[in-house]
């Protein structure tokens, strides 16, 4: 492979103790590995916990080091001769920087995992360092381990000793949440349980292509809710038999031991109810996910689905389609490019590389390889052949916001225009011209910032062809636009990068069509959330509080609320009553966690005020039943 200078990056993943740091350095190492990539795998010498010769995670899953050292400059220059550069417990390298740097200037693709902070919530110097540095930051959580159900960013030491280089597991730290972390280290450590309600109902949606890392990442969400002594239920897909009937598996063979395994969700009963996290693999399989989903959140449960947005045409499948307005989650991840090879080239299609009209034909890479849009555009028009994609400029991308009203979606491609604009690239703005409640001439935002529209139009074939002498298109309320996903594709094919910001459901909660379409064909979706107007919970759904039937209403908060799950239930329950919402198993305040894609900065979480009020706030005693880890695949590529 042919590696230049520009093509390098510096990926760091950080996070507490259990959050799946190293889990997530695997699933990239993988991807690469999938792509024919060579991987030099970097491990602490003096981490010894579970293995001298691999890197391991919690709970054993394992991947095979090329070496170990104590110091980075210990490693000489072997790591020329391979592509991918991993590192794992960052932290405790003290020359991570230069020779992060040093490996991504010549060409190499880094990727860091590693503690941003201490057991006192200090960071660590070099990892703070390096952060600048990276071109993606990841910030991961895990879950609360004392409270049980809060997004944990933080780690408490629960035995005495001052010594800063202290490597350990559960036997020595927590992963706690920002209000336990403070009324631990009040009370000198003490383990006390902490005070809290029933857990809060939500749909955590892990989409993307095939060898994206979706199974991966579900199994990662799930051993973090085990750690936090959380009890979960695991569904397969019963016709997905490729690596073994009884387990969940991905591609490189890491599993998952499977609690139920069936063709629809309706077969399951209620042995579900039992239970604190529902997770679902393979959910593109599903005919009843949303009815199965919904049931399971209002419920109270923790549900994580991981499906295909799109099958092998880039067509969307319907039920995912319809899933994602009522997920409070929604996350694209991307693949690494199988046909171009290009370290920097992410892929975010599945191309189908057998013969067969026939949707559901279950497969890995006998069948199926990932491709950037340049390659699936071309493998398509060739017939599927894998000839080497040659050098080219830059292929353009898709990158959709979407969320409920209030969200900061409009704000959030302002942003993106801005930054574009900063760097000279010129910008061509479509504005939606039936949305005058602010400005004709503008975007504008409910706060009242505005951005100049460069045209304003109700079809997006109106536009002609000026867009084409433009670097990047933006479009705002894209869900009112019936050729949205035409336009876009068309423009990403033409090697510009579109922006488009989009409601994802209507009031009743049901997707707009057209930009369910777009999802799949889109490199990036990034779910927003508002702020709950009733009760201040995080907030993923629209409440209209006028009395209409017409779907294409435009109106601010004169005619519309941000709600959450349980808010949005009770309202829709009581005929749109602005009463006070009462306390219920749906109604505590679950942080967002949010992944983006594999190259994209990852949400922290709700904000401080909303994660201590759950900690604060809530009454009655939280219990949860232990279980075992879950049976782990101890090799590694």
């Amino acid at each position: 492979m042919t590696q230049s200078p520009q093509s390098g990056r510096i990926e760091l993943v950080i996070g507490p103790m259990f959050a799946g740091k190293t889990t997530e350095l695997m699933s990239r190492v993988n991807r690469n590995f999938l792509a024919s990539h060579s991987c030099y795998v970097i491990k602490y010498s003096k981490d010894m916990r579970y293995s001298k010769e691999v890197i391991s995670t919690h709970d054993r899953r394992a991947l095979i080091i090329a070496v170990s050292v104590g110091k980075l400059g210990e490693v000489g220059d072997k790591w020329h001769e391979y592509d991918v550069i991993a590192v794992d417990e960052g932290q405790f390298f003290q020359d991570i920087l230069e020779f992060c740097s040093m490996a991504a200037n010549a060409g190499k693709k880094v990727i860091v995992a590693a503690l941003d902070n201490e057991y006192r919530n200090a960071p660590f110097e070099n990892i703070a360092k390096l952060i600048p540095a990276a071109e993606s930051v990841t910030k991961l959580s895990a879950v609360c381990m004392s409270c049980k159900s809060c997004d944990a960013h933080y780690t408490h030491r629960t035995v005495q000793s001052e010594q800063r280089e202290l490597i350990g597991g559960a036997d020595m730290y927590n992963a706690t949440c920002r209000a336990c972390n403070n009324r631990l280290n009040s009370q000198g450590g003490s383990l006390a349980e902490n005070p809290k309600g029933p857990q809060s109902g939500r749909i955590e949606l892990v989409i993307g292509p095939m060898f994206a890392g979706k199974t991966t990442e579900l199994m990662s969400r799930v051993n973090r809710n085990y750690l936090a002594s959380q009890s979960c239920y695991v569904i397969k897909y019963s016709k997905d038999v490729r690596y073994s009937k009884e387990i969940i598996s991905t591609h490189d063979q890491r599993t998952l031991t499977a609690t139920v395994s069936v063709s629809k969700l309706s077969e399951i009963g209620n042995a579900w109810c039992e239970h604190d996290v529902i997770a679902v693999d393979g959910g593109q399989f599903f005919p009843d996910i949303l009815q199965f989903c919904s049931m399971a959140a209002n419920a109270g449960k923790k549900v994580i689905v991981s499906a295909l947005d799109g099958d092998y045409r880039n067509e969307p499948f319907e039920d995912i389609a319809k899933l994602i307005p009522a997920a409070e989650s929604v996350t694209k991840l991307s693949a690494v490019c199988m046909s171009c090879n290009l370290q920097s080239c992410d892929a975010c299609y599945t191309h189908r590389t057998v013969q067969s009209e026939q949707r559901e034909l279950i497969g890995g890479a006998d069948m199926y390889i990932a491709t950037c849009r340049a390659c699936y555009n071309r493998l398509n028009n060739q017939g599927g052949s894998l000839v080497e994609n040659p050098q080219s400029p830059q292929s353009g991308r898709i990158e959709v916001v979407i969320g409920p009203m209030f969200a900061g979606k409009t704000t959030e491609l302002m942003s993106r225009v801005n930054r574009y604009s900063l760097a000279r690239y010129s910008c061509y703005v479509i504005k939606y011209s039936e949305d005058k409640r602010y400005s004709k001439e503008n975007i504008s935002t409910h706060d009242r910032r505005t951005l100049p529209a460069t045209v304003s139009v109700t079809k997006l074939s109106e536009v002609g062809e000026k867009w084409c002498d433009y670097d990047v298109i933006a479009v705002d309320e894209g869900q009112f636009f019936p050729d949205i996903l035409e336009f876009c594709s068309m423009a990403a094919n033409a090697g510009k990068k579109v922006i488009v910001a989009a409601l994802d459901g209507d009031y009743r909660n049901e997707p707009f069509e057209d930009i369910a379409k777009l999802i799949p064909a889109a490199e990036s979706v990034t779910k927003l959330s508002a702020v709950c107007m009733l009760c201040g919970c995080d907030a993923y759904y629209t409440h209209r509080t006028v009395q209409s039937e017409q779907r294409e209403l435009i109106g601010g908060a004169d005619m519309y609320i941000a709600t959450c799950r349980a808010c949005y239930n009770r309202l829709n329950n009581q005929g749109g009553s602005l009463v006070e919402n009462l306390e219920s198993p749906q109604s505590g305040v679950a942080a967002l966690h949010t992944v983006g894609n594999a190259n994209e900065l990852r949400s922290p979480g709700a904000d401080v005020a909303s994660v201590d009020a759950a900690c604060r706030d809530s009454g009655g005693p939280q219990t949860a039943t232990p279980r075992p880890l879950p049976e782990a695949n101890l090799t590694g590529k």
